[in-house]
């Protein structure tokens, strides 16, 4: 059943956008710098106003403030030096262009600070995205066009010793995407923390317009007409359609494209019952583009994400979901709007690709797709955990050799969907689901240490005893038992 199913095997939705790429020079050694300015004794303002984006910086809680540099010079627009209690903080202020980063939520501004933190023994000319956050958290309030903004926090180490704690307060107005960056020089007093992180989500405040959630009839034109290849904007046939949680924007005629929306919609409440969430205030209809020829999809691929995908269905990435008219029941919508759902209701980007394929391809893939799993642990022909887990891209890491039957990102499209079920339905883990789910999906992917101090924190068990409870799950399964989703308990 999975091998004629084989040809919609998508690439992985959470790839790094084109946009990320190409800001890489102008931000890639931005953590070198950080902290390294002499600071000239200069008054400072206890506040800094930046008019044209209704943005103010409120200084006001550093002691010792010093102004570094006052003009704009680049990105960086202003930087400070101060104290917040006996922790030295340097202060970074700096834009991007929304527009030419492609940056429609204020994630895609964390997104990219994250893919330009500078591991600790990088070496020039090293590639950047190789380091994650330690944590991450937003909130809502007048932070931006959009009112929600997200706050990043890393940090070196000397040793065993954590040294240059880093956080990154990042928002969006109409034009450019924002960063706050406050580094502790040399070093972070603990006891100081917690005053640090409430004077950061204090420090930036917005006046101006907010975003309509609901997208204004300009602003979807404007995506059709940027994202939307050449010859089909030239064409002048177009159609958007709002329904209760997407804006499709398509060259399908408007009954058909009813008809999808309706699914779509379907979808996302399958979604939701299975990895459950919150409505926010703030949320926008997620996009959807929805081409009626698959070659006007794959132009779409090339020009957003630099990449044709000549073999995928359809495609997650950022905040879209792009694809060309099928069948409204062809299982990549509800893969791939599950990766949406992931990256944008959820915020759970983390795991490994393992992990984000798994949510998705469990809520794609039939139970029966699934039965294989006991032939291969029979044959230990499954891909152990210890590998598996560090895999970057359960479809990049094929054997384009293999002589057997199937292919290898089937099967492990199929043995990480079988991980979820075994999650969600075994004794072992269905109680905690939820937890594994946030625990694993906060986490840096393919981080082992990580991964397994969460399996630890969640099941009590290291990354080889959980390999062996879904083993024995998967010797003794016949039929998958049907089951609710427990409701997770919010920590206090």
């Amino acid at each position: 059943m999975y091998a004629k199913r084989k040809s919609i095997i998508r690439l992985a939705s959470l790839l790094v956008p084109l946009w990320i790429a190409g800001a890489a020079w102008t931000l890639g050694t931005a953590g070198r710098a950080f902290g390294q300015e002499p600071e000239p004794a200069q008054p400072a303002a206890t506040e800094k106003a930046f008019p044209e984006q209704h943005l103010t910086v409120h200084l006001k809680g550093l002691e010792d403030l010093k102004l570094i540099q006052g003009e704009a010079q680049g990105q960086t627009q202003a930087r400070w030096s101060g104290r917040i209690g006996n922790t030295n903080l340097h202060v970074h202020f700096l834009f991007m262009d929304a527009r030419r980063f492609r940056f429609n939520e204020p994630k895609d501004v964390i997104d990219i600070a994250e893919y330009n933190l500078v591991p600790q023994d990088a070496k020039d000319g090293d590639p950047l995205g190789q380091r994650s956050f330690e944590s991450t958290e937003f909130r809502e309030g007048p932070y931006g066009y959009v009112p929600v903004a997200w706050l990043g926090h890393t940090w070196d180490k000397d040793e065993t010793k954590q040294t240059a704690h880093r956080w990154y307060l990042c928002g969006l107005t109409q034009s450019v995407g924002y960063e706050l960056v406050a580094t502790a020089d040399p070093a972070l007093v603990e006891a100081d923390r917690e005053a640090i992180e409430t004077w950061l989500w204090k420090a930036v405040q917005y006046d101006g317009p907010q975003r309509v959630a609901e997208w204004t009839d300009e602003e979807i034109d404007d995506r059709w007409q940027r994202d939307t290849p050449d010859d089909v904007f030239e064409k002048g046939t177009f159609v958007k359609l709002r329904t209760k949680y997407y804006v499709i924007m398509t060259n399908v005629g408007k009954s058909t494209t009813r008809a999808f929306g309706e699914k779509l919609d379907e979808n996302y409440e399958k979604i939701r019952a299975i990895y459950p969430f919150d409505d926010m205030p703030a949320q926008r209809l997620l996009p959807i583009f929805y081409f009626v020829q698959k070659d006007q999809y794959h132009d779409w691929c090339e020009k957003v994400i630099g990449n044709r995908m000549s073999t995928s269905a359809g495609v997650a990435t950022g905040d879209v979901y792009s694809t060309y008219h099928q069948s409204v029941n062809a299982p990549v919508h509800i893969h791939e709007a599950t990766h949406q759902i992931f990256r944008n209701r959820l915020f759970l980007s983390g795991g490994g690709s393992w992990f984000q394929e798994g949510v998705a391809e469990y809520m794609s893939a039939l139970p029966g797709d699934l039965n294989v799993m006991k032939s291969l642990i029979a044959r230990e022909a499954y891909k152990p955990f210890d590998s598996f887990f560090r895999t970057r891209s359960l479809l990049g890491d094929a054997d384009p050799n293999r002589k057997s039957g199937g292919s290898d990102a089937g099967d492990s499209y199929m043995q990480a969907a079988a991980l979820i079920e075994f999650v969600r339905h075994s004794k072992f883990g269905s109680e905690k689901f939820l937890d594994f789910v946030h625990a694993i999906g906060s986490v840096p992917r393919n981080d082992m240490k990580a991964i397994e101090a969460a399996l630890q924190r969640v099941y009590g068990v290291d990354i080889a005893g959980f390999e062996e409870e879904f083993r024995n799950y998967w010797k003794k399964r016949k039929k998958r038992k049907k089951v609710k989703t427990p409701k997770r308990k919010k920590a206090k």
